[in-house]
């Protein structure tokens, strides 16, 4: 079988486009005639590359290293805040405390039992003597006794 026959005078399908082209050819002739110029413009390519990127790469760590500092000195700012504000509650908390504490104290003067008397004898009250006291005699009627004479609850 005739291969080349067949791979070059098919009808139905284009094969010549899979052929080599002969601009190829000359570029490929054109790269190893002059090796070295195309190693030299691929190195100044890389350097080129690698030095923009390595300054890329120090400004990236700067500005990172940057915001950390500013982060820092942002937190360490809200807690001095939060700190300070934590001191002023206690201080109020203590004052409080304090108050609290002369409140019971003068509770506990105003209702002792000497402070009590001054002020019932500066309103003119006295002790109760035996002669105001007023016995109430009830009628002895309705009342029931049991067989031994001791008495009952009312038989109302």
């Amino acid at each position: 079988m005739n291969n080349y026959k067949y791979y070059t005078g098919s009808l139905a399908h284009d094969y010549s486009m899979f052929m080599p082209k002969e601009k190829e050819e000359h570029k490929k002739a054109d790269v190893i005639k002059h090796p070295n110029a195309n190693r030299k413009s691929m190195q100044n390519t890389k350097i080129v590359a690698r030095s923009v990127s390595s300054k890329i790469s120090a400004v990236a760590v700067c500005t990172f290293v940057v915001a950390m500092v500013c982060a820092n000195i942002y937190i360490r700012a809200e807690i001095t805040s939060v700190q300070s504000q934590i001191c002023d509650v206690k201080s109020e908390i203590s004052e409080l405390d304090s108050e609290q504490t002369r409140l019971n104290c003068e509770i506990e003067r105003q209702i002792s039992y000497e402070n009590l008397e001054q002020a019932a004898k500066a309103l003119g009250m006295q002790k109760k003597e035996r002669s105001q006291i007023v016995y109430i005699k009830t009628n002895t009627d309705n009342v029931a006794q049991d067989g031994k004479g001791e008495l009952l609850a009312d038989a109302e």
